[in-house]
């Protein structure tokens, strides 16, 4: 019985600490930096079960699901151009600031390409363009024979 709770106990407390605590001292880490946050977020599973909601009771007059979650977060003020939100028990920041994609893109663009779970989300939605590749020597090449 002994070693049952001697097992148990660390890798419950190892459990509680990286997947509950953790994502309540990032969103304190958020807040202080003056980001946004949508929703306080649930132990483990984040905002899904909130944002779950949206998607059963879709009203056909409404808009987007995600739409309706964000400006139900904000109480009907203007989504912030740049917040986070808790999808599971990882932080996500959403920028929805047309100025501030662009200088994503154009300024910032180095920080953002390299990051894997970038490049799937890029694709998927701009598929393998030219205007949106990784900026390697190939790129540069290919940019600099268009103009």
């Amino acid at each position: 019985m002994h070693i049952i709770i001697y097992v148990l106990l660390p890798f419950l407390i190892y459990f509680i600490w990286t997947k509950v605590l953790t994502m309540y001292f990032r969103l304190i880490y958020y807040r202080r930096q003056g980001m946004p946050c949508a929703h306080i977020p649930w132990p483990l599973l984040g905002n899904i079960p909130r944002l779950f909601g949206y998607f059963t009771s879709k009203d056909i007059f409404a808009e987007s699901p995600m739409m309706e979650y964000y400006k139900d977060a904000f109480k009907g003020k203007k989504v912030p151009g740049a917040f986070v939100d808790f999808l599971g028990y990882n932080e996500s920041i959403f920028f929805s600031d047309p100025e501030m994609i662009n200088e994503i893109y154009v300024t910032k663009n180095k920080y953002f390409e390299k990051h894997p779970k970038f490049q799937r989300i890029q694709n998927r939605l701009l598929g393998g363009s030219i205007l949106f590749s990784e900026s390697t020597e190939l790129w540069a090449k290919k940019r600099k024979s268009l103009s």
